[in-house]
């Protein structure tokens, strides 16, 4: 099951001002820093730097859930502690069915008081944090975010909005779904594009699909019962 996070208040900061120490309690030993690149599912290898999530790294995922859960669902599974702040609809069903391990994923809905500094909490404390700041990203806070996860080698994830000097963005481009027939059925299978730019893709855009939900299945004739007397 996920875990709800009350961030400390500014008042309740300790005097060495480590949050790290504070959040320690919560989230348990993180995942081994010895690897400095977390993985992700090979489609998305294929389009970013390194082939996976560079510890340091910031990254903007400009909208799409299913986009943003498969980016981090395998690194979550491999260990990974994340946080998800300011997106309280985020579907937890979806989630553990991408592959995200729940009992490693901290919730924090409510970030509109201050998202920056809730944000800054969170990178010090998890390996991947991703945010949906509730407001314009100036370049300052994002500056100040970016230094703040490669000091504590984690993962940004800014989501649903413009993210200055990210160093990869991946954006949705395309969605196909398959399933249904001429009167029958039912969704089964989406084909999502992704294009990843940024100043980490050597200035070209590269593309991706992802291929999510249940695979297609060939449709099977019942076959015909034969009465018997």
């Amino acid at each position: 099951m996920a875990n709800p996070l009350a961030l400390p208040s500014p008042s309740d900061d300790p005097p060495n001002g480590d949050i790290r120490q504070q959040l320690a309690a919560t989230l348990g030993r993180r995942a081994s820093e010895i690897e400095p690149v977390l993985p992700v599912t090979p489609p998305l290898a294929e389009v970013l730097p390194e082939r996976g999530l560079r510890r340091g790294a910031t990254v903007s995922v400009t909208a799409s859930t299913a986009l943003l859960i498969t980016l981090v669902a395998t690194a979550s599974a491999n260990g990974a502690w994340c946080a998800v702040a300011g997106l309280p609809t985020l579907g937890l069903l979806a989630c553990a069915e991408a592959g995200v391990a729940l009992e490693r994923l901290l919730l924090v809905p409510d970030i509109t008081s201050d998202w920056s500094r809730a944000t800054a909490t969170l990178l010090e404390g998890c390996d991947i944090t991703v945010v949906a700041p509730p407001s314009k990203v100036t370049e300052a806070t994002s500056r100040k975010l970016a230094a703040r996860a490669r000091a504590h080698k984690s993962v940004l994830i800014g989501y649903g909005t413009d993210w200055p000097g990210a160093d990869v963005v991946l954006s949705p481009t395309t969605s196909v779904w398959h399933g249904i027939g001429r009167g029958h059925g039912r969704l089964r299978h989406r084909e999502l594009g992704v294009t990843a730019t940024g100043r980490r893709t050597a200035g070209r855009p590269r593309h991706t699909t992802l291929h999510l939900g249940l695979p297609e299945t060939p449709s099977v004739t019942p076959p015909r019962l034969r009465t018997v007397s």
